[in-house]
């Protein structure tokens, strides 16, 4: 009893939500800053992936132009599904330095409204460096640095111009991705899927992407991947399988970051039913 009362008489607290304060029986005082966490999460079911080939969750990469240059000739490409923003890749140039302008309807994702002939200008400073590859499946597997983002959203037809670079090889991309509603400062903590494989051929590669925007200039990186079947988990049919990638650790600031997921069903049909995606993070 003598201790706890001691304890009662050593420490009283006092503040507000956020922080603690401890008036020590010495008479001084001691503060101790609360770390408040709240974990949140993105889940995508498909009851019947039956399909051969990529599935993008909360976004993904489509190529729209390979290998063209971009010099006072402008270039035309076309957003021909959904909305998204664009990014290129520098391949190679003889001058670097400078701005280019992306000319089309860009979509206000707050409010939906559309703005015909709206432009959006990014800064070129260098090569970019791709780090793509293929796995084992021949699955694309994405990497980009130094690449060049825009901050809107398109849609449509739209022109890449430029009048004070001189660019020879440049690929175009339409990238679209999950922002956590626009919260900042979410770290990346797991990446999870549950799935149920129905025949000893199943295979799927599946991958997390973080997208990195620092004003326009992007770096796309794989942060974790899942393998069932070829390459991975060997399969045994009519079977559920959690396959789980933990302590991932990707600081993002949502407001202009975020991730997108691709998932490679390499059968037709894809021999997977009842696939549960989630991607959990951590709101700081």
């Amino acid at each position: 009893m003598r201790t706890w009362l001691r304890f009662l008489n050593d420490f009283r607290w006092t503040g507000t939500p956020g922080s603690t304060t401890f008036l020590r029986g010495d008479g001084s005082w001691s503060k101790v800053e609360e770390t408040i966490t709240i974990p949140i999460t993105l889940t995508t079911y498909d009851a019947e992936p039956a399909r051969a080939n990529e599935s993008n969750v909360h976004g993904g990469i489509l190529s729209l132009d390979t290998a063209s240059p971009l010099n006072p000739t402008p270039t035309n490409i076309t957003v021909s599904q959904g909305a998204g923003k664009l990014f290129i890749v520098v391949n190679a140039g003889s001058d670097l330095v400078g701005s280019v302008t992306f000319t089309g309807t860009t979509i206000d994702r707050d409010t939906g409204v559309t703005t015909p002939s709206d432009t959006d200008v990014v800064t070129i400073n260098g090569l970019t460096t791709d780090t793509s590859t293929t796995d084992t499946n021949g699955n694309t597997v994405h990497g980009f640095s130094n690449a060049y983002m825009t901050s809107k959203w398109f849609t449509g037809s739209v022109t890449i111009s430029t009048s004070d670079v001189t660019l020879t090889d440049v690929d175009t991309y339409h990238c679209s991705f999950e922002q956590f509603n626009d919260t900042a400062n979410i770290e990346i903590d797991t990446f999870d899927i549950n799935i149920l494989a129905t025949n000893t051929a199943a295979e799927l590669d599946a991958y997390l992407y973080s997208v990195v925007n620092n004003s326009g200039i992007l770096v796309i990186t794989k942060e974790a991947d899942v393998h069932l079947g070829s390459g991975g988990i060997t399969v045994i049919a009519n079977k559920y399988y959690r396959l789980r990638r933990s302590n991932i650790g990707k600081d993002l600031d949502c407001t202009s970051d975020g991730i997108f997921i691709d998932a490679h069903y390499s059968n037709s049909p894809a021999y997977i039913e009842d696939a549960t995606i989630k991607v959990w993070g951590i709101l700081r």
